[in-house]
């Protein structure tokens, strides 16, 4: 019966039949549409996060070991320091004026070579007896720091580091120590300061910030977020409130202007004071300097339009529901922004790959893409049976140039170096950087000969063309390893002895082309002399 009073009805009225069942259907639709719109936008959000968290994770991995590398690095300078003569000599007699005044002296000159800020030494009692600021009003010396838990470190024996405030400046740094003996005794304690702000500036990727093991944030390219803590239960409101005065020169801290705002589309993100957007929190340890991390912020910006989004997606679908031509654009849509969404991911794999084969300093290929493709055309060059050949090449005296003109020259002189190789060579051979200064050059088939007089001809070029840096010619030469392929012998084989050549061209007075001699031969001889630099 009621099938009947249907049939009727929709004879009687067809146009109010069908308006009924479009309401009815629109309105059970509707709640479906509007999941369905939530979980898709939801899932696109994810994605979204997903790849700026891996984007970002990677850089801030490379920073973390980047910035881990140079404060190691830093650490094994008062090692050195507590060997030197002048600081040894101070401590065994530290009320001789003339052995006083020769030690502040030759502190004087390590800032500048070694990128310090001050270095000092203490006795065994934590007083100062040299500083190589002892000209300044601001001189450390008499002063004592038995107190800071980097002199107390170093009096046991043991390179220490420690973030502090300078008591006498209350300039935040980077505190390095490390143990003066004599004999088997610890006698004093010598100290190499770096200023945050040389660390910031010289170490650290912009938009990252460091957090030291209580928590502190001490380095960051945004002033305002140093000496903030990353929340209000951070480890330093363990410490004393006098130990959190004498390292920081403060008792209370403000927390980080950063909460935690899970809504409804996505749980997980924060909140950043004076930003819109939510953000993501990314944290990184440093390696080889205890509790210290390096952390990132990254507003998601897409977020802002995730609500009108949502309505547009369950617009759509409510209408494909009613209509079928609407449900069919509504798809159409979706898969040509999916389509656009991964193009953009392929694209951003594609350039991330590109970094990760290219030296991001000279444009050379990265030692791993070297060697792939040397392996490549080593088979290559097996079956065709064709010559192939490699040179290894060093640049000579390249740490005189970043003693004498700052790293920013040694920069400068490697880029040149590598646009003038490129420059003269073909498109078939590739030029890697394997080392600091240390380059290798791949020569598709060719023979020695021609591989040599290719060479022959870059020494002569580049001894003649001097780097401008400054208003100031830097001349620059290099010496070479060169050697062709048997195809019996494996790649590292190959490299092998052709580093012995470069090294036989180094050790013979540099700026010179070495030939390898081939495998189970005598040590390789230079083949090209020297020629005025």
């Amino acid at each position: 019966m009621p099938n009947r009073r249907f049939q009727q009805q929709a004879l009687n009225h067809p146009v109010r039949t069908v308006v009924l069942l479009v309401v009815c259907f629109a309105i059970v639709g509707s709640v479906l549409a509007w999941f369905a719109a939530t979980t898709l936008v939801r899932a696109d959000f994810a994605r979204v996060v997903k790849t700026a968290q891996t984007v970002r994770s990677q850089d801030l991995h490379r920073a973390a070991v980047a910035l881990g590398q140079s404060l190691h690095a830093m650490q094994q300078a008062p090692a050195w320091l507590g060997k030197v003569g002048q600081l040894r000599e101070l401590l065994a007699d530290p009320d001789d004026a003339m052995r006083v005044d020769e030690a502040n002296r030759w502190l004087t000159e390590l800032p500048g070579k070694l990128s310090l800020d001050l270095v000092w030494v203490m006795d065994a009692t934590g007083r100062v007896l040299a500083s190589s600021n002892y000209r300044s009003e601001l001189n450390l010396i008499g002063d004592r720091y038995d107190f800071r838990s980097y002199f107390r470190e170093a009096m046991m024996g043991h390179n220490a580091m420690q973030y502090a405030r300078g008591v006498r400046t209350g300039e935040p740094g980077f505190y390095f120590a490390g143990p003066i003996r004599a004999g088997s005794r610890v006698v004093g304690v010598v100290v190499a300061k770096v200023n945050v702000e040389r660390v910031a500036t010289e170490m650290m990727t912009p938009g990252l910030f460091v957090s030291d093991r209580n928590g502190v944030i001490v380095l960051s390219d945004q002033p305002l977020l140093r000496g903030r803590t990353l929340s209000d239960e951070a480890p330093v409101y363990a410490l004393s409130a006098n130990e959190r005065v004498q390292r920081y020169r403060q008792q209370n801290f403000i927390p980080m202007p950063i909460t935690r705002r899970d809504t409804e589309l996505f749980h997980g993100l924060y909140a950043l004071e004076g930003e819109s957007a939510p953000v993501i929190l990314l944290s990184s340890l440093v390696p080889n300097i205890k509790g210290m991390h390096v952390h990132a912020v990254t507003p998601l910006r897409s977020y802002v339009h995730l609500e009108s989004r949502r309505w547009l997606v369950f617009a759509l679908i409510e209408t494909a529901g009613i209509l079928l031509i609407a449900f069919v654009s509504a798809l159409l849509v979706f898969v040509s922004r999916t389509s656009s969404l991964r193009l953009q991911l392929m694209d951003a794999n594609a350039e991330l790959q590109r970094q990760a084969e290219t030296d991001f300093l000279t444009g050379a290929a990265m030692r791993r893409k070297f060697e792939q493709v040397l392996q490549t055309e080593m088979l290559r060059h097996r079956r065709y049976r064709r010559t192939l050949c490699l040179a290894l090449i060093d640049l000579d005296h390249f740490k005189r140039i970043n003693d004498e003109h700052g790293h920013l020259a040694g920069d400068e002189v490697l880029r040149q170096f590598v646009l003038g190789l490129q420059a003269r060579v073909r498109g078939s051979d590739l030029l890697g950087r394997v080392g600091g200064e240390e380059f290798a050059l791949l020569l598709p088939e060719t023979d020695p000969d021609q591989a040599l007089a290719l060479l022959e001809r870059l020494r002569s070029e580049i001894a003649q063309r001097p780097v401008i840096w400054n208003g100031r010619q830097l001349r620059l030469t290099f010496s070479a390893g060169l050697g062709d392929w048997h195809r019996t012998e494996s790649m590292e084989a190959l490299i092998a002895r052709i580093d012995l050549a470069l090294y036989v061209a180094k050790q013979g007075g540099r700026n010179q082309i070495v030939m390898a001699e081939a495998p189970g031969e005598n040590e390789p001889s230079p083949v090209s002399g020297k020629s005025p630099a």
